[in-house]
């Protein structure tokens, strides 16, 4: 079926900065937003495929579908494609060669906008009844490449001189693409994306990212095409309540436990977000974050196969320490299940975490609990698995006189101090697996 919009006017291939701003001829980026439209045909009725989904993109139009798009973290190029072996349905896709930087930012990404004030048929900010997010993926590499799908939740701009875009984003899920036509489907959770600070009902944007590539020329990129980017509705809005699912068991040395996340079910990566210390950081220093298969990483998880990928970022001098947050609502659903021994016996239970030290540097993170001054700077070796342990007594603040953790409990916080003035800047990875509430006394 041809997709329903069309151009009235060929703009000709679209070369997009290879920095982290859009632009079009050289203009700026928010230039895009506004002008005539009269160029344009536009609709306020939503098109739909043949499969019944809503088309929130098809790439057809160049201003309104790939102008508008974008780029994020030094992505690289994207290009308008009519090349017919790489085009889903109607007569355009959208082509990606994603390079980024390893040096200076996170995975790279982009932008799809959900609304625009230049064309009102662009209008699915409202995510509310949105079930699935839906698009096709053409891998003309012989190789394997990896894509995230997430959300944005807003723009931030560090200063007035810094030009690039910093978006706030969700955690990313990501799809393995092989050689040929791709469909992946993203499932909205609304329950989940709230822990990452997403407004259902104001979307600003799909993200799609790829991993970075070392290297600065587009030919060493991998080729993908874009088609297709479809929604589907449901009736009634989602449910927002978060039912997280606290399993139990009985560790080797026959303590119970409470397991937090093991990272077995990917959607466990949306316990952890961004966190700021001091002042906003911008995205040269946030990690890579990710389940990844433990063996990738010559190791083996300790529990299951999966581990969650923490690839830590040098960042810069002119903020604050990057961080990683587990979630406080989490941390209270495991307190509940545990019950009110917890409350009355904290000396009785460790909160603990696995870390594998995957890079090739000794080094860690420091770790504080929000509502207690409680904190620890373990480092751990290169290579090796470290077992992270404090009991919740301590958290308490028996040594620190602070009010009681489990009377108001928080989020755990994992910082970083900046390693910019080492000798390598290099990423170092790191795993966490099996973040859990332990009995460790009777």
């Amino acid at each position: 079926m041809l997709k329903k919009w069309k151009a009235l006017l060929l703009a000709g291939v679209l070369t997009l900065s290879l920095g982290a701003g859009v632009a079009c001829g050289g203009a700026d980026s928010s230039s895009s937003s506004t002008g005539d439209s009269s160029s344009v045909e536009s609709t306020l009725t939503p098109t739909l495929t043949e499969d019944g989904k809503t088309l929130m993109n098809g790439f057809e139009v160049f201003d309104r579908d790939i102008q508008l798009i974008r780029l994020i973290d030094n992505f690289g190029r994207v290009d308008d494609n009519t090349d017919t072996a790489f085009v889903r349905t109607g007569e355009h896709s959208l082509k990606i060669n994603a390079l980024g930087n390893r040096l200076h930012s996170a995975n790279p990404y982009f932008l799809l906008p959900t609304t625009s004030i230049r064309f009102p048929e662009v209008s699915f900010g409202d995510f509310s009844k949105v079930d699935t997010l839906s698009m096709w993926f053409y891998n003309n590499e012989e190789e394997n490449v990896n894509v995230g799908v997430g959300f944005g939740t807003g723009v931030l701009s560090l200063s007035a001189s810094d030009r690039r875009d910093h978006i706030k984003k969700t955690c990313v899920e990501y799809y393995t693409l092989s050689h040929g036509w791709n469909y992946v489907e993203y499932g909205v959770d609304p329950a989940y994306l709230s822990l990452q600070g997403l407004d259902i009902a104001e979307v600003y944007g799909v993200v799609v990212e790829f991993d970075y590539v070392q290297s600065h020329k587009l030919a060493d990129s991998p080729e993908v095409y874009l088609d297709d980017v479809c929604l589907t509705y449901v009736e009634e809005p989602k449910s927002m309540t978060l039912d997280i699912t606290v399993k139990s068991g009985t560790t080797v040395d026959g303590n119970t436990y409470w397991s937090i996340a093991d990272f077995e079910n990917p959607k466990e990566t949306y316990y952890m977000y961004y966190g700021y210390s001091h002042i906003a950081t911008p995205h040269s220093a946030f990690p890579i974050l990710k389940t990844v298969f433990a063996g990738d990483y010559n190791t083996i998880a300790k529990s299951g196969t999966q581990a969650l990928l923490v690839g830590k970022k040098s960042g810069g001098t002119d903020y604050g320490w990057p961080s990683l947050c587990l979630h406080a609502d989490v941390m209270k659903a495991v307190f509940d299940a545990i019950g009110d021994d917890i409350y009355q016996n904290p000396d009785k239970y460790a909160f603990k975490v696995d870390i594998y030290n995957a890079s090739k540097y000794d080094g860690g993170f420091t770790i504080e609990f929000q509502g207690a001054k409680t904190w620890d700077a373990p480092s751990i070796k290169a290579g090796q698995w470290y077992t992270y342990s404090t009991t919740i007594g301590r958290i308490n603040g028996k040594k620190t006189g602070e009010k009681a953790y489990t009377e108001q409990i928080g989020y755990v916080n994992f910082l970083w101090s900046r390693y910019n003035t080492d000798a390598d800047r290099a990423d170092r990875p790191f795993l966490f697996d099996n973040i859990r509430i332990e009995k460790i006394a009777e």
